[in-house]
Protein backbone atom coordinates (compact mmCIF):
# COMPACT_ATOMS: atom_id res chain seq x y z
CA UNK A 1 0.00 0.00 0.00
CA UNK A 2 1.33 3.33 -0.85
CA UNK A 3 2.31 5.61 1.88
CA UNK A 4 0.95 8.72 1.12
CA UNK A 5 2.13 11.14 3.63
CA UNK A 6 5.01 10.97 1.50
CA UNK A 7 5.65 12.19 -2.06
CA UNK A 8 9.16 12.29 -4.36
CA UNK A 9 9.38 15.09 -6.64
CA UNK A 10 11.68 15.16 -9.46
CA UNK A 11 11.90 19.22 -10.40
CA UNK A 12 13.77 19.70 -13.68
CA UNK A 13 14.03 23.43 -15.23
CA UNK A 14 14.19 22.12 -18.53
CA UNK A 15 11.45 20.71 -20.45
CA UNK A 16 11.36 16.91 -20.19
CA UNK A 17 10.78 14.45 -23.23
CA UNK A 18 10.13 10.91 -23.65
CA UNK A 19 13.72 9.96 -23.81
CA UNK A 20 13.97 10.75 -20.55
CA UNK A 21 11.85 8.17 -19.41
CA UNK A 22 14.41 5.33 -19.99
CA UNK A 23 17.64 7.72 -18.74
CA UNK A 24 18.38 8.58 -15.29
CA UNK A 25 15.76 11.27 -14.81
CA UNK A 26 13.05 8.81 -15.22
CA UNK A 27 14.57 5.31 -14.10
CA UNK A 28 15.58 7.26 -10.51
CA UNK A 29 12.13 8.56 -9.24
CA UNK A 30 10.67 5.44 -10.54
CA UNK A 31 12.52 2.84 -9.07
CA UNK A 32 13.33 4.89 -5.61
CA UNK A 33 9.23 5.16 -5.06
CA UNK A 34 8.54 1.53 -6.06
CA UNK A 35 11.40 0.44 -3.50
CA UNK A 36 9.62 2.29 -0.64
CA UNK A 37 6.12 2.29 -1.87
CA UNK A 38 5.71 6.12 -2.03
CA UNK A 39 4.40 8.03 -5.23
CA UNK A 40 6.22 10.23 -7.24
CA UNK A 41 6.14 12.86 -9.79
CA UNK A 42 8.46 14.47 -12.02
CA UNK A 43 7.49 18.63 -12.46
CA UNK A 44 9.27 20.27 -15.02
CA UNK A 45 9.40 23.66 -16.26
CA UNK A 46 7.69 23.49 -19.77
CA UNK A 47 9.36 25.79 -22.15
CA UNK A 48 8.82 24.13 -25.27
CA UNK A 49 5.22 22.77 -25.44
CA UNK A 50 5.54 21.05 -28.57
CA UNK A 51 8.66 19.33 -27.94
CA UNK A 52 7.22 17.76 -24.69
CA UNK A 53 6.10 14.56 -23.69
CA UNK A 54 2.47 14.90 -23.24
CA UNK A 55 1.05 11.62 -21.19
CA UNK A 56 0.45 12.50 -18.17
CA UNK A 57 0.19 9.22 -15.44
CA UNK A 58 4.02 7.45 -16.43
CA UNK A 59 3.50 4.50 -14.49
CA UNK A 60 1.20 3.02 -11.39
CA UNK A 61 3.36 5.58 -9.16
CA UNK A 62 4.50 8.52 -11.06
CA UNK A 63 2.95 11.38 -12.56
CA UNK A 64 4.41 14.07 -15.26
CA UNK A 65 3.27 17.54 -14.19
CA UNK A 66 3.96 20.18 -16.84
CA UNK A 67 4.69 23.72 -14.90
CA UNK A 68 3.95 26.02 -17.87
CA UNK A 69 6.08 28.57 -18.71
CA UNK A 70 4.78 32.52 -18.56
CA UNK A 71 5.79 33.62 -21.82
CA UNK A 72 6.07 37.50 -22.74
CA UNK A 73 8.46 39.69 -25.04
CA UNK A 74 11.10 38.58 -22.28
CA UNK A 75 11.16 34.83 -22.68
CA UNK A 76 11.72 35.47 -26.43
CA UNK A 77 15.00 35.86 -25.55
CA UNK A 78 15.14 31.85 -24.80
CA UNK A 79 17.27 29.93 -27.40
CA UNK A 80 17.18 26.08 -26.09
CA UNK A 81 14.34 24.40 -23.88
CA UNK A 82 16.67 25.07 -20.61
CA UNK A 83 15.96 27.71 -18.45
CA UNK A 84 18.30 30.68 -18.70
CA UNK A 85 21.05 31.53 -16.21
CA UNK A 86 19.43 33.74 -12.93
CA UNK A 87 23.32 35.15 -12.69
CA UNK A 88 23.36 36.08 -16.75
CA UNK A 89 19.62 36.84 -17.52
CA UNK A 90 18.03 37.68 -14.23
CA UNK A 91 14.72 39.92 -15.85
CA UNK A 92 13.80 36.50 -18.48
CA UNK A 93 14.54 34.32 -15.34
CA UNK A 94 12.34 36.02 -13.00
CA UNK A 95 9.63 36.15 -15.22
CA UNK A 96 9.86 31.99 -16.06
CA UNK A 97 11.08 31.03 -12.38
CA UNK A 98 7.24 32.33 -11.22
CA UNK A 99 5.27 29.57 -11.96
CA UNK A 100 7.91 27.28 -10.12
CA UNK A 101 7.50 29.34 -7.17
CA UNK A 102 3.70 29.24 -7.13
CA UNK A 103 3.81 25.20 -8.11
CA UNK A 104 6.36 24.92 -4.66
CA UNK A 105 4.02 27.36 -2.52
CA UNK A 106 1.27 25.34 -3.63
CA UNK A 107 2.45 21.88 -2.95
CA UNK A 108 4.77 22.96 -0.20
CA UNK A 109 2.78 20.75 2.36
CA UNK A 110 2.45 17.31 0.46
CA UNK A 111 6.03 17.51 -1.42
CA UNK A 112 8.50 16.09 1.18
CA UNK A 113 11.59 14.81 -0.88
CA UNK A 114 12.83 16.29 -3.99
CA UNK A 115 15.30 14.89 -6.28
CA UNK A 116 16.90 17.82 -8.54
CA UNK A 117 19.85 16.95 -11.23
CA UNK A 118 22.87 18.82 -12.59
CA UNK A 119 24.99 21.38 -10.27
CA UNK A 120 24.31 24.53 -12.01
CA UNK A 121 23.22 27.85 -10.82
CA UNK A 122 18.98 26.83 -11.73
CA UNK A 123 19.35 23.97 -9.58
CA UNK A 124 20.73 25.54 -6.42
CA UNK A 125 18.00 28.46 -6.69
CA UNK A 126 15.44 25.54 -6.67
CA UNK A 127 17.07 24.40 -3.57
CA UNK A 128 17.05 27.32 -1.95
CA UNK A 129 13.50 28.14 -3.15
CA UNK A 130 12.37 24.82 -1.97
CA UNK A 131 14.06 24.79 1.36
CA UNK A 132 12.87 28.46 1.67
CA UNK A 133 9.15 27.44 1.78
CA UNK A 134 9.29 24.17 3.37
CA UNK A 135 12.13 23.60 5.66
CA UNK A 136 11.35 20.08 6.66
CA UNK A 137 11.64 18.83 2.59
CA UNK A 138 14.27 16.44 2.39
CA UNK A 139 16.77 17.26 -1.09
CA UNK A 140 18.43 14.86 -3.16
CA UNK A 141 21.16 16.96 -5.81
CA UNK A 142 22.15 14.65 -8.28
CA UNK A 143 25.01 16.50 -9.51
CA UNK A 144 25.81 14.82 -12.96
CA UNK A 145 29.32 15.56 -13.05
CA UNK A 146 32.41 15.25 -14.91
CA UNK A 147 36.01 16.41 -13.82
CA UNK A 148 36.12 19.38 -15.42
CA UNK A 149 32.87 21.00 -14.73
CA UNK A 150 32.79 19.91 -10.74
CA UNK A 151 36.32 21.53 -10.57
CA UNK A 152 34.80 24.88 -12.05
CA UNK A 153 32.09 24.54 -9.46
CA UNK A 154 34.33 24.12 -6.46
CA UNK A 155 36.50 27.02 -7.50
CA UNK A 156 34.03 28.80 -7.75
CA UNK A 157 33.14 28.57 -3.85
CA UNK A 158 36.34 30.39 -3.24
CA UNK A 159 36.18 33.02 -5.87
CA UNK A 160 36.28 36.40 -4.37
CA UNK A 161 36.62 38.40 -7.33
CA UNK A 162 33.71 41.26 -7.26
CA UNK A 163 30.36 41.66 -5.60
CA UNK A 164 28.49 38.95 -8.05
CA UNK A 165 30.72 36.31 -7.18
CA UNK A 166 30.94 36.75 -3.33
CA UNK A 167 27.10 36.87 -2.86
CA UNK A 168 27.03 33.52 -5.22
CA UNK A 169 29.85 31.70 -3.12
CA UNK A 170 27.57 32.59 -0.35
CA UNK A 171 24.66 31.37 -1.31
CA UNK A 172 26.02 28.47 -2.83
CA UNK A 173 27.92 27.18 0.19
CA UNK A 174 24.47 28.06 2.50
CA UNK A 175 22.30 26.04 -0.08
CA UNK A 176 24.47 23.25 -0.28
CA UNK A 177 24.68 23.19 3.65
CA UNK A 178 20.96 22.76 3.46
CA UNK A 179 20.80 19.82 0.94
CA UNK A 180 20.24 16.33 2.45
CA UNK A 181 22.33 14.62 0.35
CA UNK A 182 24.58 15.35 -2.97
CA UNK A 183 25.79 12.66 -5.01
CA UNK A 184 28.46 12.60 -7.98
CA UNK A 185 28.58 8.98 -10.37
CA UNK A 186 31.93 7.98 -10.95
CA UNK A 187 34.96 7.60 -8.47
CA UNK A 188 36.89 10.45 -9.66
CA UNK A 189 34.28 12.74 -9.07
CA UNK A 190 33.98 11.50 -5.69
CA UNK A 191 37.10 11.93 -4.85
CA UNK A 192 37.06 15.36 -5.91
CA UNK A 193 34.11 15.65 -3.35
CA UNK A 194 35.81 14.18 -0.55
CA UNK A 195 39.53 15.56 -0.80
CA UNK A 196 37.70 19.05 -0.61
CA UNK A 197 37.66 20.65 2.92
CA UNK A 198 34.25 22.35 2.33
CA UNK A 199 32.04 19.13 0.85
CA UNK A 200 33.93 16.18 3.04
CA UNK A 201 31.48 18.03 5.94
CA UNK A 202 28.55 17.03 3.97
CA UNK A 203 26.71 14.14 2.74
CA UNK A 204 28.09 13.35 -0.33
CA UNK A 205 27.41 9.32 -1.94
CA UNK A 206 29.06 8.03 -4.97
CA UNK A 207 25.83 6.84 -6.96
CA UNK A 208 26.06 5.58 -10.55
CA UNK A 209 23.76 5.27 -13.26
CA UNK A 210 22.28 1.89 -13.73
CA UNK A 211 20.18 0.24 -16.19
CA UNK A 212 16.48 -0.64 -15.81
CA UNK A 213 16.54 -4.16 -16.85
CA UNK A 214 19.84 -6.85 -17.17
CA UNK A 215 20.13 -9.27 -19.89
CA UNK A 216 18.12 -12.06 -18.44
CA UNK A 217 20.68 -14.35 -20.67
CA UNK A 218 24.48 -14.72 -20.15
CA UNK A 219 24.75 -16.77 -23.33
CA UNK A 220 25.20 -14.59 -26.28
CA UNK A 221 26.20 -15.74 -30.11
CA UNK A 222 29.07 -13.23 -30.70
CA UNK A 223 30.10 -11.97 -34.28
CA UNK A 224 32.97 -10.34 -35.70
CA UNK A 225 31.46 -6.71 -35.42
CA UNK A 226 32.75 -3.85 -33.38
CA UNK A 227 29.87 -1.27 -32.30
CA UNK A 228 29.90 2.40 -30.85
CA UNK A 229 27.01 4.19 -29.96
CA UNK A 230 27.19 7.64 -29.44
CA UNK A 231 26.41 10.99 -31.28
CA UNK A 232 28.57 11.11 -34.35
CA UNK A 233 30.45 13.94 -35.63
CA UNK A 234 29.84 15.73 -31.94
CA UNK A 235 33.19 17.29 -30.06
CA UNK A 236 32.46 15.16 -27.23
CA UNK A 237 32.66 11.75 -28.69
CA UNK A 238 35.58 12.56 -30.86
CA UNK A 239 34.33 10.67 -34.02
CA UNK A 240 37.02 11.83 -35.92
CA UNK A 241 39.32 9.79 -34.13
CA UNK A 242 37.70 6.62 -34.32
CA UNK A 243 37.54 7.01 -37.98
CA UNK A 244 41.35 7.53 -38.14
CA UNK A 245 41.87 4.39 -36.17
CA UNK A 246 39.88 2.44 -38.35
CA UNK A 247 41.66 3.49 -41.27
CA UNK A 248 44.59 2.19 -40.15
CA UNK A 249 43.58 -1.09 -38.81
CA UNK A 250 42.94 -4.68 -40.87
CA UNK A 251 39.22 -5.00 -40.44
CA UNK A 252 39.21 -8.49 -42.58
CA UNK A 253 35.94 -10.11 -42.34
CA UNK A 254 35.00 -7.94 -39.41
CA UNK A 255 32.37 -5.16 -39.36
CA UNK A 256 31.94 -1.59 -37.65
CA UNK A 257 28.28 -0.37 -36.62
CA UNK A 258 28.26 3.23 -35.93
CA UNK A 259 24.85 3.58 -34.20
CA UNK A 260 23.17 6.87 -33.28
CA UNK A 261 22.22 10.52 -34.87
CA UNK A 262 25.01 12.32 -37.43
CA UNK A 263 26.09 15.40 -35.67
CA UNK A 264 24.51 18.37 -37.78
CA UNK A 265 24.66 21.61 -35.58
CA UNK A 266 28.01 21.48 -34.82
CA UNK A 267 29.05 20.48 -38.17
CA UNK A 268 28.09 18.86 -41.33
CA UNK A 269 29.19 15.56 -40.41
CA UNK A 270 27.67 13.40 -43.58
CA UNK A 271 30.04 15.15 -45.47
CA UNK A 272 32.88 14.60 -43.06
CA UNK A 273 31.97 11.11 -43.91
CA UNK A 274 31.30 11.10 -47.50
CA UNK A 275 34.61 12.19 -47.50
CA UNK A 276 36.26 9.77 -45.27
CA UNK A 277 35.05 6.83 -47.62
CA UNK A 278 36.55 8.83 -50.50
CA UNK A 279 39.62 8.40 -49.45
CA UNK A 280 39.47 4.69 -47.75
CA UNK A 281 36.52 3.17 -50.37
CA UNK A 282 37.88 0.21 -48.91
CA UNK A 283 36.09 0.75 -45.73
CA UNK A 284 32.46 1.26 -47.45
CA UNK A 285 31.21 -2.07 -46.77
CA UNK A 286 33.15 -2.46 -43.60
CA UNK A 287 31.89 1.17 -41.24
CA UNK A 288 28.62 1.46 -41.39
CA UNK A 289 26.49 4.11 -39.80
CA UNK A 290 22.96 3.06 -38.83
CA UNK A 291 21.56 5.96 -37.83
CA UNK A 292 19.28 6.55 -34.43
CA UNK A 293 17.45 3.53 -33.14
CA UNK A 294 15.17 4.16 -30.86
CA UNK A 295 13.37 0.70 -30.71
CA UNK A 296 15.13 -1.16 -27.95
CA UNK A 297 14.82 -4.18 -28.73
CA UNK A 298 17.05 -3.59 -32.49
CA UNK A 299 19.38 -1.83 -29.99
CA UNK A 300 20.24 -4.72 -27.99
CA UNK A 301 20.40 -7.05 -30.85
CA UNK A 302 23.66 -4.70 -31.75
CA UNK A 303 24.93 -5.49 -28.27
CA UNK A 304 24.60 -9.00 -28.28
CA UNK A 305 25.97 -9.44 -31.50
CA UNK A 306 29.28 -7.31 -30.90
CA UNK A 307 32.60 -8.63 -29.77
CA UNK A 308 33.67 -5.05 -28.89
CA UNK A 309 32.05 -1.92 -27.63
CA UNK A 310 34.27 1.43 -28.68
CA UNK A 311 33.81 5.17 -27.31
CA UNK A 312 36.93 7.27 -27.58
CA UNK A 313 35.06 10.52 -26.25
CA UNK A 314 37.06 13.50 -25.02
CA UNK A 315 34.88 14.16 -21.63
CA UNK A 316 32.08 11.72 -19.93
CA UNK A 317 29.96 12.15 -17.11
CA UNK A 318 28.17 8.68 -16.84
CA UNK A 319 27.34 7.53 -20.39
CA UNK A 320 24.79 5.03 -20.17
CA UNK A 321 25.75 3.01 -23.47
CA UNK A 322 29.18 1.61 -22.36
CA UNK A 323 27.42 0.07 -19.37
CA UNK A 324 24.66 -1.03 -21.63
CA UNK A 325 27.26 -3.11 -23.94
CA UNK A 326 28.90 -4.06 -21.21
CA UNK A 327 25.63 -5.49 -19.54
CA UNK A 328 26.02 -7.73 -22.81
CA UNK A 329 29.61 -8.80 -22.39
CA UNK A 330 31.38 -6.23 -24.61
CA UNK A 331 34.66 -5.46 -24.79
CA UNK A 332 35.05 -2.10 -23.91
CA UNK A 333 37.15 0.11 -25.65
CA UNK A 334 37.10 3.71 -23.34
CA UNK A 335 39.46 6.73 -23.04
CA UNK A 336 40.28 7.82 -19.62
CA UNK A 337 36.59 9.70 -19.02
CA UNK A 338 33.66 9.69 -16.82
CA UNK A 339 33.12 5.79 -15.64
CA UNK A 340 36.11 4.29 -17.49
CA UNK A 341 37.43 3.32 -14.44
CA UNK A 342 34.21 2.08 -12.42
CA UNK A 343 33.37 -0.31 -15.68
CA UNK A 344 36.15 -1.64 -16.34
CA UNK A 345 38.24 -2.13 -12.85
CA UNK A 346 41.48 -3.23 -13.46
CA UNK A 347 41.21 -3.23 -17.14
CA UNK A 348 39.53 -6.89 -15.98
CA UNK A 349 36.61 -6.20 -18.52
CA UNK A 350 38.54 -4.30 -21.29
CA UNK A 351 41.01 -1.53 -21.82
CA UNK A 352 41.51 1.85 -21.19
CA UNK A 353 43.27 3.83 -24.09
CA UNK A 354 46.76 5.01 -22.55
CA UNK A 355 47.00 8.81 -22.27
CA UNK A 356 43.53 9.60 -22.47
CA UNK A 357 42.32 11.16 -18.90
CA UNK A 358 40.43 14.37 -19.73
CA UNK A 359 41.77 17.74 -20.72
CA UNK A 360 45.33 15.54 -21.21
CA UNK A 361 44.98 13.36 -24.09
CA UNK A 362 47.26 12.44 -26.95
CA UNK A 363 45.45 12.21 -29.81
CA UNK A 364 48.33 10.30 -31.65
CA UNK A 365 49.13 7.88 -29.17
CA UNK A 366 45.36 7.20 -28.70
CA UNK A 367 44.94 6.65 -32.12
CA UNK A 368 48.09 4.44 -32.47
CA UNK A 369 47.06 2.60 -29.43
CA UNK A 370 43.28 1.72 -30.58
CA UNK A 371 44.67 0.96 -33.79
CA UNK A 372 46.99 -1.65 -32.09
CA UNK A 373 44.20 -3.08 -29.66
CA UNK A 374 42.04 -3.64 -32.06
CA UNK A 375 44.15 -5.07 -34.68
CA UNK A 376 45.59 -7.80 -31.92
CA UNK A 377 41.54 -8.62 -31.41
CA UNK A 378 40.44 -9.52 -34.67
CA UNK A 379 43.82 -11.31 -35.31
CA UNK A 380 42.89 -13.24 -32.14
CA UNK A 381 46.15 -12.52 -30.67
CA UNK A 382 44.26 -11.16 -27.29
CA UNK A 383 41.42 -12.99 -25.75
CA UNK A 384 38.58 -10.90 -24.66
CA UNK A 385 35.67 -13.63 -23.54
CA UNK A 386 37.27 -14.81 -20.39
CA UNK A 387 36.11 -13.80 -17.23
CA UNK A 388 32.46 -13.81 -17.99
CA UNK A 389 30.98 -14.52 -14.82
CA UNK A 390 33.22 -12.12 -13.14
CA UNK A 391 31.90 -9.68 -15.57
CA UNK A 392 28.12 -10.75 -14.97
CA UNK A 393 28.74 -10.43 -11.09
CA UNK A 394 30.39 -7.25 -11.53
CA UNK A 395 27.59 -5.79 -13.43
CA UNK A 396 24.55 -6.49 -10.88
CA UNK A 397 25.32 -3.70 -9.20
CA UNK A 398 24.18 -1.30 -11.96
CA UNK A 399 21.08 -2.85 -12.18
CA UNK A 400 18.14 0.04 -11.03
CA UNK A 401 16.57 -1.96 -8.49
CA UNK A 402 19.86 -2.94 -6.81
CA UNK A 403 20.92 1.10 -6.48
CA UNK A 404 17.51 1.93 -5.31
CA UNK A 405 18.25 -0.72 -2.16
CA UNK A 406 21.21 1.46 -1.07
CA UNK A 407 21.50 2.57 2.45
CA UNK A 408 22.09 6.68 1.28
CA UNK A 409 18.17 6.41 -0.04
CA UNK A 410 16.66 4.60 2.92
CA UNK A 411 18.38 7.06 4.93
CA UNK A 412 17.70 9.96 2.64
CA UNK A 413 13.76 8.87 2.75
CA UNK A 414 13.11 7.97 6.06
Amino acid sequence: MKNHSKKIVELLPWTFQEVHLKKDPGLFPKYISKEYDIPYEIAFLNLEPENSYSKENIDSYGILKKIEATHSGKSESIKSNILPNPFDDFKTWKILIKPICKYLWKNRKSNTHYILFHNNDNTVAFAFLIKLFNSKAKIWLKMDANPSNLSRKLDDLYRKNGLKQKLKSALYRKVYRNIDMLSTETEETFAMLQNNSFFSKLNIQKIPNGLEALPNTNNFPKENCIISVARFGSHQKNTELLLEALSRTNLKDWKVYCIGPIEKAEQDFESKIKLFFEVHPNLVDKIIFLGNITDKEQLNSYYKKAKVFVLPSRYEGFAIAPLEAASYQDYLILTDVGAARDLIPNETFGYILPESSQDKQNEDIIKEKLAQKLTSIINGTEKIDSNLKARDSFIQQFSMENIAKRNCFKEWIL
